[in-house]
Order: C-alpha cells, then structure tokens, then sequence
C-alpha cells in the first residue's frame, strides 16, 4: 500500500477518510524497514507481478527500496521529517532466520 491518497485502497490510502495530515503523521512516525540484501529473485513463485508492482523492481529487495526513496521524498513534499529508517539484513532472503534475527536486534536496542 502506497501513501498514497489518490490512490484508493489497498493499493493507495485513498477512499479510506484520511487526509494530508494523517500521511505527516505517518511518515514521521518512527519505523524500522527491514529488508534481506539476498531478497532478490525476480523469479519468486510469489512475487507480485502487476504492472504497478513491476514498476517498483524486479524483486523484493528493489521494491522495497523503492518503497523507502518514494516515501522518503513524500516526507519531504510534505515538510515532514521522516521518522522511519533503513536495516538491511546481509545474506537474508525473504523468508530468513537471518530477518528474524536482526529483527529481534533491533528490537531489543
């Protein structure tokens, strides 16, 4: 789901009664994205594949990227500071005990 208001749920979070407002909140608050640098199969069984989902990249890692650039500029479009960061777990796929791992660091500080 993209923070999005134009674009209606679930693709975007139009349609659902939010505004500008709620998007700066949402942005600013604080976040961990968490991706695995091994991530990366475009031939994923699993991998959506629509054209809106293709154009963020050719697998998950990308896409995810993407997804953190996008909403990174988003905050600034919006004079919000973004509150969310960036982890990147090395030699983690999608599905990966290395994930939960750095996960379970992350969260205990």
């Amino acid at each position: 789901m993209l923070p999005n208001l134009a674009k209606d749920y679930p693709d975007g979070m139009g349609g659902i009664g939010l505004d500008t407002s709620d998007l700066r909140r949402y942005l600013g608050r604080s976040l961990v994205i968490l991706l695995g640098d091994a991530d990366n199969d475009p031939d994923a069984p699993d991998l959506p594949r629509w054209d809106e989902a293709m154009a963020q990249g050719p697998h998950r890692l990308a896409r995810g990227l993407w997804h953190f650039e996008h909403c990174t500029k988003l905050a600034r479009s919006l004079d919000v500071a973004l509150g969310w960061r960036l982890e990147i777990a090395p030699g983690a796929g999608h599905v990966d005990q290395l994930i939960y791992d750095q996960g379970a660091n992350i969260l205990n500080g």
